[in-house]
C-alpha cells in the first residue's frame, strides 16, 4: 500500500471535491434564467465559485480549512435563500465535507476509485435528470395572459381537468393574470395549432397566449 504524504492532499480528496463543483455547476445551469432577478443569477454564479476554492488548496492542511469553511458558507447562504433554490448546493457542501474528513483512510485506492465513480454517478443522474425536465424537455403548456381588471374565464373554461375546454387538454390552473393550459405530450402539430385557437375562441380577451415548458418559465 501506498504511503501517504502528510502534507499532500489524497487524490481521492481532490477528486470528491471536483465531483462538489461539478454539483454547484450543474446547480447554477438549473437556476439560471428561471427567474427575472439578476440578483438569483449573480448569487448561483457566488455559490458555485465558493464550491470551487477548495481545489486551488495547495497543501492538506489548507485544502481540510478550505473545504470546511467553504461548506460552511454554502450552508449558511442556503438558509435565507432557500426561495431562490440555494437549497441546490447543500449536496455540494456535504461532499466538500465528505472530502475533508477521508484524507486519513487507509482503505485501498480502488475502494475510493470506486467510491468516487459511484458519487459522479449519484450527482450527475438527477442534476441531467432535472436540467432535461427543466430546460430541455419539450413544452407542455400553454400560457394564457389574462387583461388586468378585464373580462375574466368562464367557470366552464377553468375546470381543473380541463374539460372544459377538451382539444387534449389535461389540466388549468390560475396565477395572478394567467391561465396555465397543461395538454398531452403526444399532440401533434396540428393538434396544438387547434388547442391554440381553442383557446383564442375561448378566450378573446386574451393579451397573449404562448407555448411554455412550465410555470416557472413563464
Amino acid at each position: 500500500m501506498m504511503e501517504l504524504d502528510p502534507d499532500r492532499t489524497a487524490w481521492w480528496q481532490r477528486a470528491i471535491a471536483a465531483v462538489a463543483l461539478l454539483s454547484a455547476v450543474l446547480a447554477t445551469v438549473l437556476l439560471i434564467g428561471t427567474t427575472d432577478f439578476l440578483l438569483v443569477d449573480g448569487v448561483a454564479v457566488a455559490l458555485t465559485l465558493v464550491t470551487a476554492v477548495p481545489l486551488f488548496a495547495s497543501d492538506r492542511l489548507t485544502f481540510h480549512v478550505a473545504s470546511v469553511i467553504c461548506a460552511v458558507l454554502l450552508i449558511v447562504l442556503a438558509l435565507p435563500l432557500v426561495f431562490f433554490g440555494a437549497h441546490l448546493y447543500l449536496p455540494s457542501a456535504g461532499l466538500l465535507l465528505l472530502a475533508r474528513f477521508t484524507g486519513r483512510s487507509r482503505l485501498p485506492q480502488r475502494f475510493w476509485a470506486a467510491a468516487v465513480a459511484v458519487l459522479l454517478v449519484l450527482v450527475v443522474t438527477p442534476w441531467s435528470a432535472a436540467i432535461w425536465d427543466s430546460m430541455l424537455r419539450p413544452p407542455n403548456m400553454y400560457v394564457v395572459y389574462l387583461p388586468d381588471n378585464g373580462p375574466q374565464p368562464s367557470h366552464d373554461t377553468v375546470l381543473y381537468d380541463g374539460s372544459g375546454i377538451g382539444y387534449g387538454v389535461t389540466g388549468v390552473s390560475e396565477s395572478d393574470d394567467k391561465l396555465y393550459v397543461t395538454f398531452r405530450r403526444d399532440l401533434s402539430g396540428a393538434e396544438l395549432t387547434r388547442l391554440e385557437g381553442r383557446l383564442h375562441e375561448l378566450m378573446p380577451y386574451a393579451t397573449r397566449i404562448e407555448r411554455c415548458q412550465s410555470q416557472r418559465h413563464c
